[in-house]
């Protein structure tokens, strides 16, 4: 699609992590025990992915996008949030509810700042990617963020980039799918907000 892709590599995962079963929850605990927060070494990461990328001679700086799926997309929806070099994303199988996974689903280690939940859920984090664009992908029948959880996330989310002047700059797929990235939407989207 004459996209510049850098496909970075979490902390905890292929090269980068070891062959434990849910690595992302080992690695997350074993950064507690030294003090550290696992998602925000992470996002460190992938902040200096874009200095890097927004240095070469071919890649267009005022045309960043981020993608992710599931912890991909926990990474994307934070990135675009705090690093307003990201002008579009796409967040497939993470958009919900931390209070409500807490109870009813699966919740990766890695995908949390600790004590969030006095201050935000993910809905009041993905409002500050307002009013730059963004697009949700959920399918009906994700094991991981289940149609109960992110229904209401979606509203929410809706109701701010509304507030925020930009409703046009948010695309939400809802389609009859598991936890898996579509793309139906989402790539003309980032086609289209990128162009």
């Amino acid at each position: 699609a004459g996209f510049v892709v850098l496909c970075p590599t979490a902390r905890g995962f292929g090269e980068r992590g070891a062959e434990y079963p849910h690595s992302c929850d080992v690695f997350a605990l074993k950064a507690s025990l030294m003090g550290l927060n696992l998602l925000a070494l992470n996002l460190y990461d992938f902040m200096r992915g874009l200095d890097y990328l927004h240095v070469l001679p071919y890649v267009d700086p005022k045309r960043t996008g981020c993608v992710g799926l599931s912890n991909g997309g926990t990474f994307s929806l934070h990135l675009a949030a705090i690093d307003t070099r990201v002008q579009a994303a796409c967040v497939s199988g993470a958009v919900g509810s931390w209070r409500e996974q807490m109870w009813h689903g699966y919740a990766c280690g890695n995908q949390f700042f600790h004590g969030v939940l006095r201050y935000a859920d993910i809905p009041d984090v993905i409002a500050l990617i307002a009013p730059r664009s963004l697009c949700i992908e959920s399918g009906l029948y994700d094991s991981c963020f289940m149609s109960s959880s992110f229904r209401g996330a979606h509203a929410k989310i809706r109701e701010a980039f509304r507030v925020a002047g930009c409703p046009e700059r948010l695309c939400i797929d809802e389609f009859a799918g598991v936890h898996r990235f579509r793309g139906d939407k989402s790539i003309p989207f980032l086609l289209a907000e990128l162009a």
